[in-house]
């Protein structure tokens, strides 16, 4: 063993009491939890060099994982934005955060902005979300995926796998780990972006169960706001129908 080694032991046996002492009076709701972003042309992170369009990158610490990262989903939520166009000012018109009740226009069961006319999309984009572990970092990172946009329709699909496979074998959410991937995709105008996709998943370690476990018992009850950025997607305008 290496004097670096044996000393980064001797330091984790002395520092990691297992109380996690301090945060006792930090709120769960004040905590800003980290978003994985996916990486397009246009984005701000591309222009100052931190990643490459297709790449994924936490929004909180820089992190880059490249064009794919595995996730652990623990739990799912869905939010709501209205964006006031960008010709008019951009920001947000009104927001849901439990997927509900927005802030201006409130139930968002009967909100018109909610509902598909026969050429365009809502007015208020509807977000699948899924807080999750980022497994192979070196971190037990816990971050949240969103799918919105251009990734909506992905994103619903991810939660129909992830049903589907808790309904067939009575498994938690948490039980599976997936790989997140970013692909190429072209809209009507010739515009050229990237969304992000899944696979099928596989079985975690009892180790992994064990932390996802805890860290859903966490959170399983915390309604967490996200800091979305208007149009970060894509930069274009993408078709999201279908």
């Amino acid at each position: 063993m290496s004097k670096e080694v044996a000393k980064v032991d001797a330091d984790v046996a002395l520092y990691s009491t297992g109380l996690g002492r301090g945060i006792e009076d930090v709120d769960t709701v004040d905590i800003i939890k980290p978003r994985i972003l996916l990486l397009q042309a246009l984005s701000p992170a591309v222009a100052d060099g931190l990643g490459k369009p297709g790449e994924f990158m936490n929004n909180i610490s820089n992190s880059v994982y490249g064009n794919s990262m595995i996730i652990q989903p623990i739990k799912y939520f869905k939010t709501r934005i209205k964006w006031i166009p960008r010709i008019e000012g951009g920001g947000i018109e009104c927001r849901a955060d439990d997927g509900k009740n927005g802030t201006t226009y409130g139930s968002c069961k009967v909100c018109p902005n909610r509902n598909w006319t026969t050429e365009t999309p809502p007015s208020c984009d509807e977000i699948h979300n899924f807080l999750s572990i980022v497994r192979g970092d070196g971190a037990m990172s816990i971050v949240i995926v969103s799918f919105s946009k251009t990734n909506w329709r992905l994103g619903k699909q991810f939660i129909s796998k992830i049903t589907d496979d808790i309904v067939s074998w009575k498994r938690d959410m948490f039980a599976k780990k997936y790989k997140l991937f970013s692909r190429g995709a072209q809209n009507a105008a010739g515009q050229k972006y990237f969304i992000m996709d899944t696979d099928a998943g596989e079985l975690v370690t009892e180790d992994e169960f064990k932390q996802g476990e805890s860290a859903f018992l966490t959170f399983q009850h915390v309604t967490m706001p996200v800091d979305y950025v208007q149009d970060e997607y894509t930069g274009v305008d993408a078709d999201v129908s279908g």
